[in-house]
């Protein structure tokens, strides 16, 4: 079992250790959430989960996202002493990178509201929110460090305490506070006091634990000092004195493109990676964070009733679907980073470009003459290469040894032996890189198939029963609002956000650079598209949008086209990195779920509303309808619960242990 292998199961481990983590912070928050809206009003909670959120999202995202996503990329290989400690100073350098970006951002937010008369139309209570929710980002900001070392260590316990413990000192503060009267700024303060958990819980851990752990083992961080950012190590190593082998993980450091040079903090390549996801990271802020720019010019109370919507559906995303994303996002990047990036697998060795055209194979042709095809092809080419790479320059190609030592050689033929096994070690790291890939795309494949199908159990069993859960939890006040219908259109979102996120997950992860300059011109299409669909044009042709027409419900919809057309784009650059650099088609259709389990789902969907307009009155339940009434409704989602969870675990069961033992299979020896 090699070390992809071991990335995945610990993934596994880290994507079930997140559940449990987010399963304790959504009940606990959904307790909290649903006692203190039934006690603010709208205007209330539409400034704190909507003006503050998007303030405290900016701030946050902008600092350290583009950090994080190269933090993913760079690995520390099995290379002379000299790279591997160019490479982990550099990883260290990424680590502490949004702390001055985060620290300046938020002291221009912290400017900007203290100026006089700047921002004239805020309320001192919404100002002084304001401040507590600026001052909170800049202690997650000095958190930061600890953060991007334990993930991309897979230390997901370091997460699961920090977290678990914030979420719920916030929400018990949140609570306190509200019902002492504090109002709006209660909801700033709870947000500083989550900002330093994190920074007392992260730094406590990394000192305590983390430096004589596993962050000490793959991070080369045992002290305090070796913690801090500075320039990658100034030696040189020798090279060595066959010529012919000299690669990128034997060469200086300094003279690769990847390995940052003496006195420098970032390689080559990542700074380029670091201004590519900087681009592209604005373009998906704007996109993520979109609706919130466009409620701005809807009326306060519009945007409380969304912050309802987006409380309690956002409960599916959190418990269900981010834990997926968030290991498969990680896992992706771990093996696309052993793999190679597109520029390091397609460069030879010097010795490999004199080699003859002839032996130079892609893995498209490979594939097409039946050889490497799975597994087993994998591994007897591997066994091939294998054998010549650890031949000596005294063996030649034909398998015969010289008379004498290597000295009496002819200097020709030391030299073709040389290339020799210069190609045959170049070819085993292709190979092994084309295994690697091939387990990144048969996990984009299962993970789709999780997401897609809890997403579309959610979009057609959830609307039925919305209008119930709003009457239930908010009350009398609130169900008379679009927060039921708010709530149907978000389990549709739901389904597209989950796809969305795989995909993009896989994309960003495996994507040469041109492909994520791709990337960021198609998002930036989507979201003058999403744009154009929530508010149309009211200037010119007076063409209303889905806002003013659906209200709610409308500014979901345009969320979730957004989403679609950010998965097809991502999926075009997935589909594309994985046939170059395996040779294979991404087989799509074994992503969707069974058509047995589809047609269940689709009888129990039909059942579930016409037990809404039979009990309730209503389409999306809640209506005038007596507590019998309800609790008969709520029997009959049950029943067509079951009966979809059974025909998944009938019919789509085995295929999904079939993938998994694939998955598994295609690892590396």
């Amino acid at each position: 079992m090699g070390a992809a292998s071991d990335a995945v199961e610990r993934s596994a481990r880290g994507a079930s250790l997140l559940m449990v983590l987010v399963l304790g912070q959504r009940i606990v928050t959904f307790t909290m959430n649903t006692l203190i809206t039934r006690t603010v009003n709208a205007e209330v909670l539409g400034f704190a989960s909507s003006d503050m959120e998007l303030l405290l999202a900016t701030l946050l995202f902008m600092s350290r996202e583009s950090f994080r996503l190269l933090a993913i990329r760079i690995t520390v290989p099995e290379a002379p002493a000299v790279v591997r400690a160019a490479r982990r100073q550099e990883l260290l350098n990424v680590a502490w990178g949004p702390v001055p970006l985060g620290l300046t951002l938020c002291g221009a937010a912290s400017v900007a509201l203290l100026w006089p008369g700047l921002l004239a139309g805020l309320s001192s209570d919404a100002r002084l929110s304001a401040l507590f929710v600026v001052a909170g980002a800049a202690l997650e900001t000095l958190a930061e460090p600890v953060y991007i070392l334990a993930t991309t260590s897979l230390q997901y316990g370091a997460r699961a305490t920090a977290e678990g413990a914030g979420v719920l000192l916030k929400c018990c503060v949140t609570f306190v506070l509200v019902w002492a009267g504090w109002g709006l700024p209660a909801f700033g303060f709870a947000q500083l006091v989550y900002g330093a958990v994190l920074l007392v819980v992260y730094w406590r851990w990394m000192l305590v634990e983390g430096m004589g752990g596993q962050v000490a083992a793959l991070r080369g961080v045992t002290s305090v000092a070796s913690l801090l950012p500075g320039p990658a190590p100034g030696a040189k190593m020798a090279l060595p004195e066959c010529s012919g082998e000299a690669s990128s993980a034997t060469a200086p450091a300094g003279e690769d493109d990847n390995v940052a040079g003496p006195g420098s903090f970032l390689s080559q390549r990542s700074w380029g990676l670091t201004l590519a996801f900087g681009v592209q990271n604005v373009t998906k802020h704007l996109l993520t964070e979109g609706n919130r720019m466009v409620l701005l010019t809807a009326p306060i109370g519009l945007r409380g009733e969304f912050a309802a919507v987006s409380n309690y559906g956002s409960l599916a995303v959190r418990l269900l679907l981010y834990p997926i994303e968030d290991a498969a996002r990680t896992l992706f990047a771990s093996l696309a980073a052993d793999a190679g990036t597109e520029a390091e697998a397609e460069a030879e060795p010097e010795a490999e470009a004199e080699a003859p055209p002839t032996e130079a194979v892609t893995p498209a042709q490979r594939s097409a003459t039946g050889g490497g095809v799975g597994a087993a092809g994998i591994r007897r080419r591997r066994g091939r290469a294998g054998r010549l790479a650890e031949g000596t320059p005294g063996v030649s190609e034909g398998g015969s040894s010289g008379e004498g030592s290597e000295g009496d050689l002819p200097a020709a033929a030391a030299e073709d032996d040389a290339r020799a096994v210069a190609r045959a070690r170049a070819a085993l790291r292709q190979l092994e890189a084309e295994a690697r890939m091939r387990t990144a795309a048969e996990l984009l494949v299962l993970a789709l198939r999780l997401v897609l199908t809890l997403g579309l159990v959610l979009a057609v069993l959830g609307p039925p029963f919305c209008g119930t859960l709003v009457r239930l939890l908010l009350g009398a006040r609130w169900s008379g609002t679009g927060v039921a219908g708010g709530l149907a259109a978000y389990c549709l979102y739901v389904l597209c956000l989950a796809l969305n996120g795989v995909t993009e997950a896989f994309a960003v992860a495996t994507a040469p650079r041109d492909a994520v300059g791709w990337l960021n011109a198609a998002m930036a299409i989507t979201f003058g598209l999403y744009v154009a669909l929530a508010l149309g044009d009211p200037f010119v042709t007076g063409v209303p949008g889905l806002l003013a027409l659906l209200g709610i419900r409308g500014l979901i919809f345009a969320d979730s086209a957004n989403m679609l057309f950010r998965a097809a784009a991502a999926l075009s650059v997935a589909r594309e990195v994985a046939e170059k650099r395996t040779g294979e088609p991404l087989d799509l259709s074994r992503a969707a779920p069974s058509y047995a389990s589809l047609g269940v789902l689709v009888a129990a969907g039909a059942a579930a509303r016409a037990s809404a307009w039979f009990f309730t009155g209503e389409p999306e339940g809640g209506g005038a309808a007596t507590l019998l009434g309800e609790a008969q409704h709520v029997g009959v989602g049950a029943a067509c619960a079951l009966a979809v969870l059974a025909s998944l675990a009938v019919f789509d069961g085995k295929a999904l242990r079939q993938a998994y033992a694939r998955v598994r299979k295609q690892q590396p020896a």
